[in-house]
């Protein structure tokens, strides 16, 4: 389920993303014997087959308070040991951006691919889904 917060978050982040990349929202990803649904996913070549196995670069979820911490913990942990290289956190209700590294959310103001030449600051993104 998502409100209209979450999904604008989304569409602004995979629009941002797609800047530096391929991205898309609720993209299945076949994980060995598991599917999960990432809220944006963002591949620097198109993945191969109806549903992608292999990992993408960034996986971003956003957080909204409906969802449960323990599903969101564990799922981040998923992404980790598959291994995605950049999982990025939006809390949608605390207006925050988190980068998960070693089994911990680590509050960060920006999200960056210094390789891709792409920053993403809390700062606009939010002031961007309040627009207007």
């Amino acid at each position: 389920m998502s409100d209209w917060l979450h999904g604008r978050l989304q569409g602004l982040l995979c629009a941002r993303l797609d800047h530096a990349g391929l991205a898309a929202t609720g993209l299945d990803l076949q994980m060995g014997g598991v599917v999960h649904v990432a809220d944006i996913a963002m591949y620097l070549n198109a993945p191969t087959g109806k549903i992608p196995n292999t990992p993408p670069h960034v996986i971003v979820e956003v957080v909204s308070a409906h969802d449960d911490p323990t599903r969101l913990l564990e799922k981040l942990n998923a992404y980790s040991a598959w291994p995605v290289p950049h999982i990025w956190v939006v809390e949608a209700q605390t207006r925050r951006f988190a980068v998960f590294r070693e089994g911990e959310l680590e509050d960060v103001r920006q999200f960056e691919l210094p390789e891709r030449k792409l920053r993403i600051t809390s700062e606009n993104v939010f002031a961007a889904a309040n627009a207007r």
